[in-house]
């Protein structure tokens, strides 16, 4: 059968939310693998925030077993005067990964960006993809098709959308920009 994922929960614009666990049918033996919940992060900078590496609140990929699903992406909140980053940065709040067959996917989490400005170099990547799930070794017949929804990215500066369309910096997101119609 083919199911759809309810849509992200909490605010958008200041997203506080961890994300939700997997579930997983509780007669199964198999029901404590499923994917934990992505995390809740806040990052609050007086000044500047430059991102190189990873910020992650990626949702619990399924471990073994049928019948159990991954954990939906978690919230990314970052509040800052000024945001800066290179093309190795990359904040994420996406779907844990899912591998059998039996059970759902989840959905992406939401991420914020609230900055006044953008420092010269702001290249950093985005990304809350929901669980996108390989079955290609399986049976046509025997599989569930669920269709996971993208999280949330919500930005207060529209300067990061001058060249971003077209360098693949955001992945499976529903962008939302602030003050706009």
């Amino acid at each position: 059968g083919d199911a759809t994922s309810p849509a992200p929960y909490g605010n958008a614009a200041s997203p506080l939310n961890p994300g939700s666990g997997g579930g997983s049918n509780p007669a199964d033996s198999w029901r404590t693998n499923a994917g934990a919940g992505g995390g809740a992060i806040r990052i609050q900078a007086t000044a500047t925030a430059t991102v190189h590496g990873i910020i992650s609140a990626n949702g619990g990929t399924v471990t073994y077993g049928q019948n159990t699903a991954p954990g939906s992406g978690g919230s990314i909140y970052l509040i800052c005067n000024v945001f800066g980053g290179s093309t190795s940065g990359l904040i994420r709040a996406c779907a844990g990964s899912n591998y059998n067959l039996y059970a759902g996917g989840a959905g992406g989490g939401r991420i914020a960006l609230a900055c006044a400005n953008l420092a010269p170099e702001h290249d950093t990547r985005f990304a809350c993809s929901p669980t996108l799930n390989d079955w290609s070794h399986a049976d046509p017949s025997n599989r569930y098709t669920h269709f996971c929804r993208p999280g949330t990215l919500w930005l207060s500066n529209t300067g990061l959308l001058a060249e971003s369309l077209a360098n693949a910096r955001f992945t499976d997101v529903h962008l939302l920009i602030s003050n706009t119609t």
